[in-house]
């Protein structure tokens, strides 16, 4: 048995259109090491699972499909889906990518495992993106930075995950096996999504390298994407998913004993500026909403919402308000 280096973890569904770019991108690799491709497709309705069962039988040393006949994930629990995954997983270093991304540069792989052979204090790889804006056609960098450079838990609560995209992603093996067990710690089902509770997970369980060189593609807004999803949200709807933000925060926050309150405080306020900034710009705001998010916010975060961000009967209604609360 060829002993694997690399296991390529990539989950489709309904990536019809862009699956081939994704195949096409790992079959591309020259490595002087062997890897794998496990790619899982979650039911999809389009033919998906029959372009990943064509690229199979043309590669079967290479690629391990796993083609489901009922969707695992749509509830937001991927657990059943990175078992099925980690019950057929090799290699000592895993790296994702997402049906409708792809990789553009040929010694990624190598890159990555390189660093981590040589550097074992380090517990994750990524590196730079191109985002390409579905809607736009616009193609810019996930991350601005000309260098490379060590990701902190500072970094990643200010930004988000778009400090890197998750087709960036390698990390090892040992991680990955917490991370999608039981063993996780709790902040990770506080969210429908993993790419930001990973994020934070790995900063706070070891070293993580970025490397500036865009050596992956991602598509923002595609059909069915979360971020299309979200952006056709109503502001009811991302209120939720503010709120969940901030419970996943204040887990964040009981997982590192307080040692990052202040910086965690800070974002959660600005989560609460999102949530009324969103219904006052489809002018749905309440007296109701401003008296529950409104004291909550930062001085500076009350004073961008009033003078900044609200037409003037918003305006006047926080004026109200805090006339009511006697300031």
């Amino acid at each position: 048995m060829k002993s694997v280096k690399v296991s390529i973890w990539c989950i489709a569904y309904n990536h019809e259109k862009y699956i081939r770019d994704t195949l096409d991108g790992f079959l591309s690799q020259k490595t002087d090491f062997e890897y794998e491709i496990i790619v899982h497709d979650d039911a999809s309705a389009d033919g998906t699972g029959e372009i990943i069962r064509e690229y199979a039988k043309r590669c079967p040393d290479l690629i391990k499909p796993i083609i489901q006949e009922k969707n695992q994930a749509g509830s937001g629990n991927f657990q059943p889906v990175a078992a099925a995954m980690m019950a057929v997983t090799q290699g000592k270093y895993i790296a994702f990518c997402e049906g409708d991304d792809y990789w553009n540069d040929e010694k990624k792989l190598q890159r990555q495992a390189d660093f981590l052979d040589s550097h074992r204090e380090y517990g994750a790889c990524v590196h730079n993106s191109r985002l390409m804006n579905m809607k736009t056609q616009e193609v810019s960098l996930i991350n601005p930075a000309g260098s490379d450079y060590d990701l902190s838990l500072e970094e990643i609560l200010q930004y988000g995950h778009v400090s890197y995209q998750l087709s960036s992603l390698m990390l090892r093996r040992n991680l990955a096996e917490i991370i999608f067990s039981d063993r996780r710690p709790e902040f990770f089902d506080k969210l429908p999504f993993m790419d930001l509770s990973i994020a934070v997970y790995l900063v706070l369980n070891g070293k993580v390298r970025f490397l500036s060189d865009a050596m992956s593609s991602y598509r923002k807004y595609t059909k069915g994407s979360w971020s299309t999803n979200l952006q056709k949200s109503r502001p009811e709807q991302l209120e939720r998913h503010h709120l969940a933000m901030i419970s996943f925060l204040q887990s964040v926050d009981s997982y590192t004993r307080g040692n990052y309150a202040r910086q965690i405080d800070g974002v959660i306020k600005n989560h609460y500026l999102r949530i009324l900034v969103h219904y006052c710009r489809e002018f749905q705001l309440s007296s109701d909403q401003v008296l529950r998010y409104f004291p909550r916010l930062s001085g500076k975060g009350k004073a961008q919402f009033i003078f900044r961000v609200c037409s003037e009967p918003a305006r006047w209604m926080v004026r109200k308000v805090r006339r009511r609360e006697g300031r």
